[in-house]
């Protein structure tokens, strides 16, 4: 997928959540995660119309690794 603003900022929410996945064991208190999935699920409701239907087809499973290959340009199955 070629990258826009939109998919960037896109992008940068996916690598911040799993940024702070990686820390959940390391750091006390745990990084919380729910800003994370705000962040990505209003991204989502904002862009849905836009994005292609295997992008919005991982977002709406939440599967954020996913959604990050395909962003990523990495092969990915639905």
């Amino acid at each position: 997928m070629t990258s826009s603003a939109p998919t960037a900022e896109l992008k940068a929410a996916l690598d911040a959540f799993f940024d702070a996945v990686s820390r959940q064991k390391t750091e006390t208190p745990p990084p919380p995660l729910l800003p994370h999935f705000e962040i990505i699920d209003r991204w989502h409701a904002t862009h849905r119309g836009e994005i292609p239907p295997l992008l919005n087809h991982f977002l709406e499973g939440k599967s954020y690794q996913k959604a990050l290959f395909f962003l990523e340009g990495k092969p990915v199955e639905g």
